[in-house]
């Protein structure tokens, strides 16, 4: 089996019977609900897609075929070991939307840039981090193409931060803010 689409609901009943999938090269767990059961894909050594609103601890291991990694919340990405995923190409994490903004999981700038190869980066949500070494890098992300955050609050102007990303072609900005000076 290589490819296995299954609905969220579902999932919970099933994640140990995944787990054994050797060949599984795409996982999409299609959900309205987050999954909040840990999920360990690390004997999944030819996975290449993982999809779905995955909320609890994703066990991935070694991960170098691992090219899509879409709707991974920011507690569950914090928990990775970016410097892993070697090929990951597209990324999407997400935060559950809250109007508290400081009650919201950190994402750190800095895991993102070690993803050598991403091209599409997409953050909902989310409180991000920005820490000194990467803004004093001359180049971030470079082969990322193209980066949309939705409801993103920063607290500093991430244009020259943004410059720095050589193929950037696309930049979607929704429902964002500034709070800086």
């Amino acid at each position: 089996l290589r490819y296995l689409g299954i609905d969220g609901y579902s999932f919970s009943d099933r994640a140990a019977i995944i787990s054994k999938l050797r060949f599984l090269q795409t996982l999409e767990a299609d959900s309205y609900y987050p999954i909040y059961e840990t999920i360990d894909l690390r004997k999944l050594t030819s996975l290449r897609h993982v999809i779905g609103k995955f909320a609890g601890e994703l066990l991935i291991g070694d991960a170098a075929n691992l090219q899509t990694l879409r709707f991974i919340s920011s507690d569950s990405w914090n928990k990775l070991k970016p410097e892993l995923l070697i090929n990951l190409r597209d990324l999407e994490i997400y935060e559950d939307y809250d109007e508290d903004f400081d009650r919201r999981v950190s994402v750190s700038w800095a895991s993102l840039t070690k993803l050598r190869s991403l091209r599409v980066l997409k953050l909902y949500y989310l409180r991000l981090e920005s820490e000194e070494a990467v803004r004093s890098t001359d180049v971030i992300s470079p082969s990322l193409e193209s980066v949309t955050l939705v409801g993103i609050t920063f607290e500093e102007d991430t244009m020259p931060f943004l410059q720095k990303m050589p193929r950037l072609e696309d930049l979607i900005l929704l429902h964002c803010n500034y709070s800086g000076g």
